[in-house]
């Protein structure tokens, strides 16, 4: 088995042509600065429109230990075999304080 390993019956289909409620689901690109090295790094995941304003998305995708808060986040709408419908350059982003490393917690605002 292999970690990426579907275990049973996979009815998955890929979506070419991305319409209706599929066209909600986006391809996200995270651009990230090392806080210590300042090297930077793109990360990619999916997000989910909630309307014309807000998209969800994994934690990760907007914060990770070692490089602190997105520098800016890409958002690819309707996102399928290369293409995409809209894009969106995301500039405002909310974390849930449980997510946030316990570190960060020690630092004095």
């Amino acid at each position: 088995m292999s970690p990426r390993h579907v275990i049973g019956h996979d009815s998955r289909v890929k979506v070419l042509n991305p319409s209706g409620a599929y066209e909600s689901t986006c391809l996200i690109g995270s651009r990230f600065k090392n806080i210590s090295s300042g090297e930077e790094r793109v990360g990619k995941g999916t997000g989910w429109l909630l309307n014309d304003k807000y998209v969800m998305t994994a934690g990760h995708m907007l914060y990770v230990e070692e490089d602190g808060v997105v520098m800016h986040c890409g958002i690819f709408i309707g996102a399928s075999d290369g293409k995409h419908k809209r894009y969106r350059l995301g500039y405002k982003y909310h974390v849930a304080e449980d997510y946030v490393n316990h570190c960060e917690n020690d630092i004095d605002y």
